[in-house]
C-alpha cells in the first residue's frame, strides 16, 4: 500500500466521501467519538461503504509499512481508497444476458493476498470469468499491486464485493446458476464437470478452504488431482487450470 492509497483523519475521510472519491473500507479506533465520526458512519451506510471498529494499534500497524517512525495525526480513522469501481451483482448478470451469454462467475473466499488476487483476476480475464465475487470483509485490498499483478485486468473485469457473501449466493441460486467449490478430497475431478452451464466457482483460501456455510449451498464439488507426495496448489494456479478447463469446454 502506497501513501496515496490511504486517507487519514476524520475530515479528510469526511471529505473523501461527501465528494464520492472510490473508498474500499473505513478503519475507525474503538474509542472514537464526536459528530465527525458520526457522520462518516452515517454516510458510508449510505453509500454502502464497509467501516470496522478496531484497537487503535490495528490502525498503527496499517500505517507503519507507509510512514514508518513518522508521527501520523490520524484522529482514530484511516480510509483505504478503492482503485476499481465496485459493481452490482444484479447489473452485472443482466448485462451477461443482454448479451445473450452464459454466466460465469468466480467467488473468492477469504482470498486476503493482493498478489494472489491480482493473479487470479488475469485468469479470470483470460479465460471469460464475467466477475469476480468477494466479500467487503476478510479479503485482499484491491491496490497498486494487485492491479500491477493482474497486468491490467482488473483494469476491465468488474469486481463486487458485498457485505454478506451469502447474499450473492442467494442470488446466484435463484437464478439458477449452478455453485460449485473446489475440495481436497471432491470425487469428481475438474475436468469431469460440465462449465458449460451457468454457474459460478468457489475458491478457497489455501489454509482453510472453502467456509462451512458457502460449502452448505454448493451444487457439486471438484478437485485437481495431484501427486501422491504433494496435495495442494497455490490458489491462484489452481484457478487457472480449472478456468483453463471451463474456457476449453465452452469454446471447444
Amino acid at each position: 500500500m502506497r501513501k496515496k492509497d490511504v486517507i487519514i483523519g476524520r475530515h479528510p475521510v469526511l471529505e473523501a466521501l461527501n465528494n464520492d472519491i472510490k473508498i474500499e473500507k473505513i478503519f475507525i479506533n474503538k474509542s472514537a467519538n464526536g459528530e465527525e465520526v458520526n457522520n462518516i458512519m452515517r454516510i458510508a451506510k449510505e453509500k454502502n461503504i464497509l467501516f470496522q471498529f478496531v484497537p487503535i494499534e490495528k490502525i498503527n500497524y496499517l500505517l507503519f509499512p507507509i510512514f514508518a517512525n513518522q508521527k501520523v495525526n490520524h484522529q482514530g480513522i484511516v480510509a483505504v481508497s478503492s482503485v476499481v469501481e465496485n459493481n452490482s451483482i444484479e447489473d452485472i448478470y443482466n448485462q451477461i444476458l443482454d448479451n445473450g451469454e452464459t454466466p460465469l462467475f468466480l467467488i473468492l473466499d477469504g482470498i486476503t493476498d493482493v498478489r494472489n488476487f491480482g493473479a487470479i483476476a488475469r485468469s479470470a480475464k483470460c479465460f471469460g470469468v464475467h466477475a469476480i465475487i468477494t466479500s467487503q470483509r476478510n479479503s485482499a485490498f484491491i491496490n497498486a499491486e494487485a492491479m500491477k499483478t493482474s497486468a491490467g485486468a482488473l483494469h476491465t473485469l468488474p469486481v463486487c464485493k458485498t457485505p454478506k457473501i451469502e447474499d450473492a449466493l442467494n442470488f446466484l441460486i435463484l437464478c439458477g446458476i449452478q455453485i460449485i467449490e473446489t475440495k481436497i478430497d471432491a470425487t469428481k475431478q475438474y475436468f469431469q464437470h460440465d462449465y458449460t452451464i451457468p454457474m459460478a466457482l468457489v475458491m478457497g483460501s489455501e489454509e482453510r478452504g472453502v467456509s462451512p456455510f458457502i460449502s452448505n449451498l454448493v451444487d457439486d464439488s471438484i478437485r485437481i488431482p495431484m501427486s501422491e507426495e504433494f496435495d495442494s496448489l497455490n490458489v491462484s494456479v489452481a484457478t487457472g487450470i480449472i478456468l483453463s478447463e471451463a474456457w476449453k469446454q465452452r469454446h471447444p
